[in-house]
């Protein structure tokens, strides 16, 4: 598991992310000193599709640990460990059964978006997709959730998606568009020609959400509508998601370079920024992998936050390294 931690409105949020269950204690870095005492902590995790789980090829790890009836205790203890307030989970299929009841004891309420098909499916269980929770005490909806497919390059309808929930914070006042999604996999040139395409689609879809509340809010009533957004600023974004590429990548650099100044929080982790410019540093991870065809370990999870001064990176949470975890994927 992967965590950091950032200042929103003055807010500290915290990032985990993985693609397995990591129960070793982890302590927070510091990365600045918070201006302010209230926090708000964002959760971010690709919990692994039933079905995909047992048929994923992962040499290394025992078959028992793969079965949703194992993993789903630990997962859910994962998620809970850290109070988040904003939760957005990947690959879930699990939705209404499980997570959307159990989170709801916890004091959350949720929204979900489920992909059109899924490789699940051939294994016989449900479509995955995103899913993104909230503590119901302390946001309220600005407008409904919203969940859609990205278009093809060639304008059909794809299979990947995102999920975005714009929320008011009751605490800072702040309103924040908050969006999940999960990009298309594996490597190659002609991949990430379409992962770049649906960055495009989600930051073009996250911009229409920030000027439409920005302008109902003005028509609302004009008066109050410009006190607010002089005292408190137009609506943040935080955007968390398995975008499958590395930090490197021209789909990060259009999320990086786009009207709308996004910010990952691995731009201030040490060795999770531009990977060429870091070599000499241990590199982070989100995902180690060992399949028959070879071992997979990189970045490929994300919080990105906008550069605005109400949204300060405060710290990151501990990751878990190649020794903690052992080369069979056990913790000692």
């Amino acid at each position: 598991m992967v965590a950091g931690g950032c200042c929103l409105a003055r807010l500290r949020a915290l990032r985990s992310e993985s693609h397995m269950p990591h129960r070793s204690e982890r302590f927070w870095t510091r990365i600045g000193a918070s201006k302010n005492a209230s926090t708000l902590k964002v959760f971010q995790w690709n919990v692994l599709a039933d079905g995909l789980a047992q048929h994923g090829d992962f040499v290394r790890v025992p078959q028992q640990a793969l079965e949703w009836s194992f993993r789903q205790h630990l997962l859910l203890e994962e998620i809970l460990k850290p109070k988040a307030d904003i939760v957005c989970l990947q690959e879930v299929n699990t939705y209404e059964n499980f997570f959307l009841p159990v989170l709801e004891k916890h004091g959350y309420s949720g929204a979900y978006f489920c992909k059109p098909c899924s490789p699940a499916e051939q294994y016989g269980a449900p479509c995955d997709g995103c899913a993104l929770f909230y503590r119901s005490d302390r946001f309220s909806v600005c407008s409904q959730p919203l969940g859609h497919t990205y278009t093809s390059l060639h304008g059909e309808g794809g299979n990947q998606g995102m999920l975005r929930v714009c929320l008011l914070d009751k605490e800072s006042s702040q309103v924040i568009c908050v969006a999940n999604t999960h990009l298309k996999a594996k490597a190659g040139l002609k991949n990430d020609a379409i992962r770049d395409n649906q960055a495009k689609q989600l930051l073009q879809d996250l911009q229409q959400a920030v000027t439409r509340l920005s302008v109902a809010d003005l028509t609302a009533n004009r008066s109050e509508s410009a006190a607010r957004q002089h005292e408190q600023g137009p609506p943040l974004v935080i955007l968390c998601g398995d975008l499958n590429t590395t930090p490197d990548s021209t789909t990060c650099q259009l999320l990086r370079s786009h009207a709308l100044a996004l910010r990952s929080s691995w731009d201030t982790y040490p060795g999770g920024g531009n990977v060429a410019s870091s070599a000499q540093l241990k590199q982070p991870f989100t995902t180690w992998k060992f399949r028959s065809s070879g071992e997979s370990k990189r970045i490929i999870d994300y919080i990105w936050y906008s550069v605005d001064e109400r949204l300060e990176l405060t710290a990151h949470w501990e990751l878990p390294d190649e020794e903690s975890i052992g080369d069979d994927g056990k913790h000692e």
